[in-house]
């Protein structure tokens, strides 16, 4: 994904989900309808996209091991 637009419209396809702007109208989040919480914070920073994802501590560590190399 080349956009924050491209990013939000991707992560609108997910079901149960539905965008928010709690903090600006420059950062998106997108929410879970049933309990309204947050996984997905996406803005543009510094000329990128930048999206933080909420995900299980376990496998955010392999993650991070794997992208932080390329």
């Amino acid at each position: 994904m080349k956009s924050r637009k491209e990013t939000i419209k991707y992560c609108l396809t997910l079901t149960n989900v539905y965008e928010d702007y709690p903090f600006d109208m420059e950062t998106a989040t997108i929410r879970h309808r049933g309990k309204k919480k947050i996984f997905a914070i996406i803005s543009d920073r510094e000329g990128y996209t930048r999206i933080s994802v909420k995900g299980v501590p376990e496998e955010n560590y392999l993650l991070r091991d794997i992208y932080i190399k390329l």
